[in-house]
């Protein structure tokens, strides 16, 4: 009887050692699992910061060019920079007309053709203030500049707006979003402007329509007067709306990445 006993202890005691086994083998899988994981978030958080503290980067040196102005005519610069006088002017500067608007990144080139040296115009707050300004550039020989006084804005009316006509993109303005009170100046800029796929629908939309100036995606432009622009320079890679884009983009995605 007690050889019995011991016979089903010990059957007892078997399977209570096999499924410690099993336990612990469980535990050890779970183990090498969990670490697995563990290794693929630190490689994924390693992605992260790496990723964000290249946009970081490039976000810092593309706002260092914009704030040096770089690209911009040497009048403009000085004109941004308040001249030798930024006491007297500074109140008064409103920015670049490029850096008051906000493009959709596919309709930028077609808009740089349209808006072409209008994009480094310089607002201001009136007229008064552009004469003193130009006065001292001339006086001083500090370079030229375009100048916009939010009063002179005014004293146009917008032009009633036509049917988009067959064959075209878009009209420029809508693609466009103007901010720092510069959206009555962008609509006078872009309202007989339409945009084309390319330079064949360009001319096709001009002999049909030759009031209006042809834009086109990439970057070609038919004036109302009907000349031609085309072509590309290396200087496209760094305008000033193409860095506002890049830079609007840069802090979207680091701001993505610093919450992940």
């Amino acid at each position: 009887m007690e050889f019995d006993e011991l016979q089903r202890m010990i059957c007892e005691l078997d399977v209570r050692r096999n499924e410690l086994d099993e336990k612990l083998k469980q535990c050890a899988r779970e183990i090498v699992e969990e670490r697995k994981q563990r290794d693929a978030l630190a490689d994924e958080l390693s992605d992260i910061q790496r990723a964000a503290t290249q946009r970081r980067s490039r976000l810092e040196a593309l706002e260092q060019l914009l704030q040096d102005g770089e690209g911009l005519e040497q009048g403009t610069h000085q004109v941004l920079r308040a001249l030798d006088n930024p006491e007297v002017y500074m109140t008064g500067l409103r920015g670049l007309l490029a850096s008051s608007i906000e493009v959709e990144p596919l309709f930028i080139p077609a808009i740089e053709a349209a808006l072409r040296d209008n994009l480094q115009a310089v607002l201001l707050a009136d007229s008064e203030l552009a004469a003193q300004l130009v006065e001292r550039l001339a006086a001083r020989r500090m370079g030229k500049a375009a100048i916009v006084p939010q009063d002179f804005i005014a004293l146009r009316a917008t032009p009633d707006r036509q049917l988009l006509p067959a064959g075209a993109v878009a009209w420029a303005v809508d693609k466009v979003k103007a901010v720092n009170g510069s959206q009555s100046l962008v609509d006078q800029l872009l309202c007989n402007v339409l945009v084309a796929e390319d330079l064949n629908a360009a001319i096709r939309l001009k002999k049909a329509h030759p009031d209006l100036a042809i834009a086109t995606l990439d970057g070609g432009l038919i004036s109302t007067e009907g000349v031609i622009f085309g072509g590309a320079g290396k200087e496209e890679a760094a305008s000033t709306l193409r860095r506002e884009a890049e830079v609007r983009t840069l802090k979207s995605e680091v701001e993505t990445l610093e919450q992940q």
